[in-house]
């Protein structure tokens, strides 16, 4: 729909926490949220659970289709 191609860049928690800074984040948040990046690349938050299917009764669907899903709800 936008026709502008969106692309995934790494960046590192140092890095981040750079950025996050010279944008005016506080000290400490920008700290904690570099820990978090540390951590989910360590592989911390690699796992899936079955919260989704249990809370609506149906299985989750993939991000994929949802995101078809809903490029499809905005061109109508």
């Amino acid at each position: 729909m936008y026709g502008t191609p969106i692309a995934y860049e790494p960046v590192s928690p140092d890095d981040a926490y750079r950025a996050m800074r010279e944008a005016g984040l506080s000290e400490w948040m920008a700290s904690v949220n570099r820990e978090y990046l540390t951590a989910y690349a360590a592989g911390w938050g690699d796992y899936t659970t079955t919260a989704v299917a249990d809370l609506l009764g149906r299985p989750a669907r993939s991000f994929a289709t949802f995101a078809r899903d809903h490029a499809a709800s905005l061109r109508s």
